[in-house]
């Protein structure tokens, strides 16, 4: 055990100092939320709303192919934006003529 120095210690039978776990856990939630703020495992900010993935039904081999509610396991942002692409029928199926012609 390491000689640590803090505001909340307290002697044990050996003279070492130990410190408790929530007043570590404390400590390094604080520090990550000053720092950067950038989560050490999925490196976002708190800000961050993800990679940005698309799902397109049509054309699957280019749709993105992981799990899109995937969250990180530390803070648990999600690790994913996702857009559907959606097609649109072209104007003469529907009867559509908002654009003219």
């Amino acid at each position: 055990m390491r000689r640590v120095r803090t505001a909340h210690t307290h002697h044990t039978d050996l003279g070492r100092l130990e410190v408790s776990t929530s007043t570590l856990e404390s400590r390094l939630r604080r520090l990550e939320e000053r720092g950067r703020g950038v989560c050490p495992e999925c490196g976002f900010p708190p800000d961050s709303k993800g990679i940005i993935v698309l799902i397109d039904e049509e054309h699957t081999e280019k749709s993105f192919q992981g799990d899109p509610n995937e969250r990180c396991s530390r803070c648990g942002r999600f690790l994913y934006v996702v857009f559907n692409v959606v097609y649109d029928p072209p104007p003469d199926e529907e009867g559509d003529r908002r654009w003219g012609a």
